[in-house]
């Protein structure tokens, strides 16, 4: 993987240990900077200053103080003038800005709402993790915290019991960790941990990471098992399979759902470190302590701590605790890892399937879909645009790449292009408002701007002039890059040239030119020429410069939602027929083509040639029928790629589980040709196998670019697992038995062994138990019988 093109840059802080509030690169935190958070909604950094006993907000340029009156101590009230900590370590921030943050020597969780800081969760007494109502329970030094917005759980890593514990409904309980110092994997609460320390919450995978500093290892808490994610246990920096690689004192720890990277820091290793498909890699640090920004694995770092990533602008932040600052860098090479949103869609580009938009861009026809170019570039459909188009000498070869960015939302691998050409691509992504395309395309450049440093000046000098943020995004590559090839640079413009090229920016021109040791620069925060919503970064010989905050791009599965949520442009109909009643489900048909290989046979058998634009199937009362909300979300995870944000009722899990296969959402029944009569009488039946064709032709054979619908399957699975109660595993069992989600149904199976006796006690549980299929009756009790 290259990650060369990652730069590390400061955000805040101005070298020195103490507090001073103020311009972002001259503001002081104190020694020991232990929490890092950012606002999913406003993109404020939160810092958790724990020796100056205070909560740091760093917010365009400037850094100030959120709570805490600097005096360490218990007071809670008004966030400014009353409140009090005695050292906050960990920070986390839900979706409606209310801040959580452990206190640690006052051993409480506290929260802070509209400038009031309360106690969440803790009494103030020092015991062993005493769970119970919030207000009772007790905590013992409790450090890393994170929250799981959807179930509003606030998970946090009481330090001194070795134990994760959990704060829901006003409730504090411990979900992992025997409390006893050591190393163990396997059920939860037997599990051993070693000083656990910051924690990070998966939505999608619906895991929780956590960074065991003292075991030197990545944990997983996941289904009510803790495992280990990477790390040997013996102290190192080793890069490679996460069976072998080392870590070194793990601190920090933040994931991307989406792609599935895990980040972590090695707080006495200097570096950032990335999981990713099995593998360990050094994002950035050099080998040693120190202070650089600059190119990934040139950068430095000292004891980096806490760190919290943007999911929005893949900007990862950290907590430089040894240099006293913030640093960040953006991981935007994430977006080739997303998981969720394959080619898919690249079948309806070079088939032309359902291709209903046809377009003449630049003297080339073009085969479109309405429904997917209206949400991911909207300004094509403009005759305006179309004629600027025109006037940019746009090639059949440029059109191709930005046709293949709308559909899969990405740049075509192994493409090399000149700087040049690259430049011309970011051009047409602006003049077509496509912003993450125009980033993408000036991010291609990076790797020539050392090189070349007569690029670097090009592009520097361009991105001043046209103000376009793609380039202006480049402006601290082109000076790292000039200042460093420096000598080249004298050599081959005269002072004169440069300086009339810089004419208007006097502090580029003196930063490139001028030999400015890092003690002389100063430190004052120079005006930004480019836009008022920027943000500064420092670099050594360069007092400070600016460079807009890019605005940030919809990914193709959210568009695709959007899509489906608005209904707009929707040319085919699903409908769910039960009884007397009816419901609808507006659809696009090249979406469902693209996503879905069952809907993609039933086109090919037959929809086709009828132009059939509806399709009906049945209620929850017929033998092969689902409801109308399991449909929905087996329809909309179709358009997204992604599991819903908010959890599917255990009810319509079981149907899209008894249904999977039925509906060509497993992996082997991707491998049939389904067909359906409309008759909503008729069930649907499976025909023989196909053979999927090697042509690359036959589009309708399933293969690599496929949606994979199994992490849907599992989130359902997941959701069951999650609301089995004394009161409802029975019914769930008979259900999922009756709709044959088998793995559904081993799951309440195992639940009723392990809680029979609960059961029988409960109202109606010997008569619900009598209601079970006698072979499964048997089963349940041979397994009984067996664990007793």
């Amino acid at each position: 993987m290259d990650l060369s093109h990652i730069f590390v840059s400061t955000v805040a802080g101005g070298g020195d240990s103490g507090w001073l509030d103020g311009p972002a690169v001259a503001a002081r935190f104190g020694n020991r900077l232990w929490g890092v958070a950012v606002d999913p909604i406003t993109k404020s950094v939160y810092v958790a200053d724990t020796d100056n006993h205070r909560i740091r907000i760093v917010r365009e340029g400037d850094v100030s103080t959120l709570a805490g009156n600097g005096s360490g101590g218990f007071a809670s009230g008004s966030a400014l003038t009353k409140a009090q900590f005695c050292y906050p370590y960990g920070l986390t921030v839900d979706s409606r800005g209310a801040v959580y943050v452990t206190d640690r020597e006052n051993q409480r969780v506290r929260s802070i709402r509209n400038g009031i800081v309360e106690v969440f969760a803790g009494s103030g007494a020092t015991s062993w993790r005493e769970d119970g109502p919030a207000a009772r329970a007790s905590f013992n030094d409790p450090t890393g915290i994170c929250i799981d917005d959807e179930t509003n759980t606030v998970y946090v890593s009481d330090h001194g019991s070795n134990s994760i514990r959990a704060v829901r409904d006003g409730v504090v309980t411990t979900v992992a960790g025997a409390g006893v110092l050591g190393f163990s994997d396997g059920i939860a609460s037997e599990a051993k941990f070693n000083t656990p320390w910051q924690m990070a919450y998966d939505p999608i995978a619906m895991a929780l990471y956590i960074a065991d500093y003292g075991n030197h290892r990545i944990r997983k808490l996941q289904n009510g098992l803790v495992t280990t994610v990477a790390g040997t246990g013996v102290p190192g920096c080793d890069d490679g399979p996460v069976s072998s690689a080392t870590l070194y004192h793990p601190v920090g720890i933040a994931v991307d759902p989406r792609s599935g990277a895990i980040f972590c820091t090695d707080y006495s290793g200097h570096r950032v470190r990335m999981i990713l498909n099995g593998n360990v890699v050094t994002v950035c640090g050099a080998s040693g302590q120190g202070l650089h920004d600059g190119q990934g694995p040139k950068s430095r770092f000292r004891n980096p701590a806490s760190i919290a990533f943007d999911q929005d602008t893949y900007k990862l932040h950290i907590c430089d605790m040894g240099n006293h600052r913030i640093r960040v860098f953006s991981a935007k090479f994430l977006t080739q890892h997303v998981k969720w949103r394959p080619l898919s869609f690249q079948r309806l580009l070079k088939a032309g399937d359902l291709a209903d938009l046809e377009l003449t861009v630049c003297g080339e026809n073009l085969r479109l879909h309405r429904c997917i170019v209206a949400f991911r570039c909207p300004s094509l459909l403009e005759k305006s645009t179309r004629s600027k188009l025109a006037k940019m000498s746009v090639s059949k070869e440029d059109l191709e790449i930005i046709e293949e960015y709308i559909y899969c939302d990405r740049i075509p691998p192994a493409l090399s292009l000149s700087p040049t050409s690259w430049l011309h691509l970011s051009d047409i992504g602006d003049l077509l408002r496509m912003e993450s395309f125009a980033a993408s395309c000036a991010a291609q450049i990076k790797p020539s701007l050392c090189s070349s440093p007569g690029v670097a000046l090009d592009i520097l000098v361009r991105a001043l002039e046209s103000r376009e943020e793609s380039l202006a995004a480049l402006i601290p590559e082109c000076i790292e890059a000039l200042i460093e090839q420096r000598d080249v640079v004298l050599k081959n413009y005269s002072h004169k040239q440069l300086s009339d090229m810089l004419k208007d920016h006097p502090h580029y021109y003196h930063a490139i030119v001028d030999t400015i040791s890092p003690s002389t620069s100063p430190t004052t925060e120079t005006p930004s020429p480019l836009s008022s919503s920027s943000h500064s970064i420092s670099h050594p010989g360069l007092s400070a410069y600016t460079v807009p905050s890019p605005r940030v791009k919809l990914t193709l599965g959210e568009d695709m939602e959007r899509l489906f949520d608005s209904g707009q442009n929707a040319d085919f109909t699903i409908t769910l027929e039960a009884g007397d009643s009816s419901a609808s489900i507006p659809c696009h048909a090249a979406v469902l083509y693209a996503s879905w290989v069952y809907f993609r046979h039933m086109w090919a058998s037959g929809m086709r040639e009828k132009a059939e634009r509806s399709l009906r199937l049945p209620g929850p009362n017929h033998p092969d029928g689902i409801t109308y909300a399991a449909l929905r979300h087996v329809i909309k995870y179709a358009y997204a790629g992604r599991i819903p944000r908010q959890n599917i009722d255990p009810y319509d899990s079981l149907f899209i589980l008894g249904r999977a296969e039925l509906y060509g959402l497993t992996e082997q029944s991707k491998d049939r040709r389904h067909s359906l009569s409309t008759d909503p009488t008729i069930s649907w039946q499976p025909t023989p196998e196909i053979a999927p064709s090697s042509s690359s032709g036959n589009q309708n054979a399933p293969n690599e670019a496929d949606l994979s619908f199994k992490p849907l399957l599992d989130f359902c699975l997941a959701m069951i697992e999650k609301n089995l109660n004394a009161g409802n595993c029975l019914q769930i069992f008979k259900m999922a038995v009756d709709l044959g989600a088998h793995d559904a149904a081993a799951k309440a199976r195992q639940y009723v062994v392990q809680n029979l006796k609960s059961i029988l006690k409960s109202p109606n549980g010997k008569f619900q138990l009598l209601q079970l299929p006698q072979h499964e009756l048997n089963l349940l009790m041979f397994e009984y019988i067996a664990d007793h």
